[in-house]
């Protein structure tokens, strides 16, 4: 589960890919999909913040923003890390997030490079804020 600072929530892990093709099933039984992106537009991360410009019930929009906790580079691998603040952006680079995947190329200990990614789950749109949905 991923942690926010702004909401003191937390995310479902659902499937985490590297660019070996191994495909990991890890999910809570609680975690929903999010849905933020159906409703929100230029959707980027920097660092640990996820920004975004979502849409009210009114149809106005607001800027908004969230705060990731527990995203880590594991030799070379996007993975969730309860309780721990995120750091995977000091050794991963080309970071992007699409709808509501987070990929990005990561540095491994032996120095290596590997594509990965990592599906976030339970975020949503609540009037114009990011929020967790749990």
């Amino acid at each position: 589960m991923f942690k926010f600072n702004k909401k003191l929530s937390s995310v479902g892990l659902l499937t985490l890919t590297s660019i070996t093709g191994i495909v990991l099933h890890i999910s809570s039984a609680s975690a929903k999909p999010s849905t933020f992106f159906s409703s929100c537009r230029q959707i980027s991360v920097r660092n640990d913040l996820l920004q975004a410009i979502c849409r009210r019930q009114d149809g106005s929009e607001s800027a908004t923003s969230l705060i990731l906790e527990g995203i880590n580079n594991v030799n070379g691998t996007l993975v969730f890390q309860r309780g721990k603040k995120s750091n995977y952006f000091s050794t991963c680079r080309d970071i992007q997030i699409k709808n509501d995947t987070l990929s990005a190329t990561c540095r491994a200990g032996n120095g290596a490079e590997r594509n990965t990614s990592l599906i976030l789950n339970d975020i949503g749109n609540n009037n114009g804020v990011l929020v967790n949905k749990e």
